[in-house]
Order: C-alpha cells, then sequence, then structure tokens
C-alpha cells in the first residue's frame, strides 16, 4: 500500500468527500494533503497512524508500508515486509507479499 491508496482508503472509510474535509479532520493544509497523496513527500508517523485510523487497518502495518516503499536497504526492507506480514493486509487487493 502506498501512501495514496492509504488516503484513498481513509477517504472511502471516513466518507470524506473532499481533500479539504479530510486534511481538516487531520489537522494539515489540504496542499499537505496533495503531497502525501501524490507521494511527493512521506507522510509523518501522525499522520500514517490517523489515515490508518480512519481507514481501519492496522497503523503498525501502513507505517511499515510506508517505510517499505522508500527503503532501499535489503536489510531494512525484508524487516518492514516481515512487520506487514505479521500484521495484516491492506485494502484494495494489494497484500503484503505484493508490496
Amino acid at each position: 500500500m502506498n501512501q495514496g491508496d492509504l488516503v484513498e482508503a481513509a477517504r472511502a472509510r471516513a466518507g470524506f468527500s473532499s481533500d479539504l474535509q479530510m486534511a481538516g479532520a487531520l489537522g494539515i493544509h489540504p496542499a499537505r494533503l496533495s503531497e502525501i497523496k501524490k507521494g511527493i513527500l512521506p507522510a509523518d508517523p501522525y499522520e500514517i497512524f490517523r489515515l490508518a485510523e480512519m481507514a481501519n487497518i492496522s497503523p503498525i502495518a501502513a507505517a511499515a508500508a510506508s517505510r517499505h516503499k522508500r527503503e532501499r536497504n535489503p536489510r531494512k526492507r525484508a524487516y518492514w515486509q516481515k512487520i506487514m506480514e505479521q500484521d495484516g493486509d491492506f485494502p484494495g487487493g494489494e497484500s503484503s507479499r505484493d508490496a
């Protein structure tokens, strides 16, 4: 799951109809939400955990997925993969094995 997937899962689960509503619920600027959604800048831990809560998925697995996607070190990437597998799958059809 990438950051955009996490934002969309949170939007669908929480029923937000706009980025403005969602950003307000997160306490961030709508432009910041757009950067997260597009993967321009990584979400910080607070944003990841709040989005995961809104999406009703494990915050630990969401944080691991976020790190896994950006990690270049094979050892660290394998660790994040392990955490994702231990903590569950993600909405949208992508399992931790596909990440």
